[in-house]
């Protein structure tokens, strides 16, 4: 190795270093990232358990009771409302 390799590789190792140096988020942007998640997560937290209770308290097919009128009491009922 030449002179000029040595010094193009100490260069390149100079860069990546001050390059890895700078792009390291320092301890307020990290603590602003976790309290941002923190925060992402307790709202989607209160979104399934409001839905979870919503799901709950809907009325399906299953839980509706079972009514047969006939038609000439439905139409009797009609009459009496109306």
């Amino acid at each position: 190795m030449d002179k000029n390799s040595i010094f193009g590789i100490l260069l390149i190792a100079a860069i990546l270093i001050i390059w890895g140096i700078v792009q390291t988020p320092d301890k307020q942007e990290v603590a602003r990232q976790r309290r941002q998640a923190d925060s992402l997560a307790l709202v989607q937290q209160k979104a399934i358990a409001a839905a979870d209770s919503l799901k709950a308290t809907m009325v399906t097919a299953d839980t509706l009771p079972v009514v047969t009128v006939n038609d000439s009491a439905n139409t009797e009922q009609l009459v009496n409302q109306y």
